[in-house]
């Protein structure tokens, strides 16, 4: 019988008052690949982050060997023999491979000459492993990115860890790059470490996995055996109780087009990217992390920067250099990112949500404290929310920053209004508030494009679903097509 070596137990956390991780408990056994799978959203990455030491749990506990531990930190982590292999690159560009391996090691002899050839040997034996036929002396700003994330995977093998943990690291890589991933954790499983890889897609990895635990809401929903995997059972698991009858959602009729976009491309991810929007429409589009899907809210918000392509609005040319054109354009955004949102935490929310629309508040650049007023009443009316206007924006929950934002948007008038995961990281009384509100605007002739991963709030909405996939649109899912008995369909297909 294998060995234990790593078990949670009950492991709870909350992030800004939402809980984000729910009772979850799991085990690892020396040798065996675990997936850990589920619909996109904090849950995972949390979890991911607590076993590296970045978080730490607010209930539960964490067993390594049978010993209760604490991680309070990554250094720690690592000393425990658990090893992260993040998403984004840890390497220093203009540092080689074998540098980049060994920064900060004193495993090796203190020998400058001796620590040099062991330092040589031991990247060169690491790298046939990885299956990498690239120089120890190759710089790091040269390798593709199917290389950093293989070297990345090095670091952590150097280690020699009990535990190595792949948080959705594959997800810009290719079907012949994944298989170069499988033959290396078979390597780590028959060298008896427990290896947990954390993805989105459900084929990705199942086929070397031994088990799946399935995510939702921030929950363990299933432990299965991944040699009697059934597709239609996992996604009933996940859907169960996602959908609701679209008909009781009122969406208006929709006829005049607003927005056209012909062949639009960006430096670094949109390619030839041609769709349109109507009067009134909610279109959606989803794709896994990494699929380029963000960036079309980026683009038409002038974050970033078009390369080629057009871009009509009601019939008319227009050109989209920074933010403020799509605002004089009455093209609004709001993403979960306050970073994107631009909001002002020294501000209060009426500052914040009229910061945008000044000139119409205005008379030789002094604020009317009467337009100002009138303004966030007419939109938090519209809105339909209350909100203190004048407590600073850092001392409000999550989800009335999340409110703000869009009030802000909607203080401009736009036709387009954009968001990009609203609801992601909110409880669901405000993902609900949110989508209702965005049903409100498109009755009243706001068209809607909607960017989420998020298939439960997207199904409930959407006219239209765009799927995204390697930064281009690779399939369309009309109104007719998204009647409740095709919607298991539509998922199975996402997933």
């Amino acid at each position: 019988m294998k060995r234990e070596i790593l078990r949670l137990e009950h492991i709870s956390k909350k992030i800004n008052d939402v809980k984000i991780l729910k009772n979850i408990s799991l085990n690892l056994f020396e040798g065996e690949i675990v997936k850990l799978f589920g619909d996109e959203g904090q849950s995972k990455t949390t979890l991911v982050r607590i076993l590296g030491g970045v978080f730490q749990p607010d209930y539960g506990k964490v067993y390594l060997d049978g010993k209760e531990v604490e991680i309070v930190s990554p250094l720690i982590g690592k000393k425990l023999g658990i090893s992260i292999i993040h998403k984004g690159s840890d390497l220093i560009p203009n540092l080689t491979v074998m540098e980049n391996l060994f920064l900060d090691r004193r495993d090796v002899d203190s020998k400058f000459f001796f620590r040099a050839r062991q330092q040589f040997a031991r990247t060169s034996d690491l790298l046939d492993i990885l299956g990498l036929d690239i120089s120890p002396g190759t710089v790091a700003s040269r390798l593709s990115l199917e290389q950093i994330q293989l070297v990345q995977l090095g670091k952590a093998l150097l280690d020699d860890p009990k535990v190595v943990v792949m948080d959705h690291t594959h997800i810009l890589l290719d079907k012949k790059q994944i298989k170069l991933f499988e033959g290396v954790f078979k390597e780590l499983a028959k060298r008896k470490v427990g290896v947990l890889v954390v993805a989105q897609n459900l084929k990705d990895f199942t086929s070397v996995s031994d088990r799946m635990y399935i995510m939702k809401d921030g929950s363990i929903i299933g432990n299965i055996v991944t040699s009697a995997l059934e597709k239609d059972k996992i996604v009933k698991m996940i859907t169960e109780d996602y959908f609701v009858d679209k008909s009781r959602i009122s969406l208006n009729d929709i006829s005049k087009e607003v927005l056209r976009v012909e062949n639009l491309s960006t430096d670094n991810a949109l390619k030839n990217v041609s769709f349109s929007i109507r009067k009134g429409e909610i279109v959606s589009i989803t794709g896994s992390y990494g699929s380029g899907k963000c960036e079309i809210g980026y683009a038409l918000f002038g974050i970033e920067k078009i390369t080629s392509g057009k871009v009509y609005l009601e019939n008319k040319k227009i050109k989209i250099r920074n933010p403020s054109d799509a605002i004089k354009n009455k093209i609004g955004l709001v993403s979960y990112e306050n970073e994107e949102n631009g909001l002002l935490y020294n501000l209060n929310a009426k500052e914040n949500i009229t910061i945008s629309g000044l000139n119409s508040i205005s008379h030789l650049k002094v604020i009317k404290k009467e337009l100002e007023d009138f303004l966030v009443k007419s939109v938090t009316e519209e809105l339909g929310f209350e909100l203190d206007e004048e407590v600073s924006l850092d001392q409000l929950p999550v989800a009335d920053q999340r409110i703000v934002s869009i009030a802000r948007a909607m203080s401009c008038h736009p036709k387009v209004l954009i968001l990009i995961d609203p609801t992601k990281g909110l409880e669901n009384k405000s993902r609900r508030q949110i989508m209702e509100m965005l049903v409100a605007f498109s009755n009243r002739g706001v068209s809607i494009i909607l960017i989420s991963s998020n298939i439960h709030e997207i199904l409930q909405i959407s006219n239209r679903i765009m799927l995204f996939s390697q930064n281009t649109i690779t399939g369309i899912i009309n109104e007719n097509e998204l009647e409740l008995k095709d919607q298991m369909d539509i998922f199975s297909n996402l997933i």
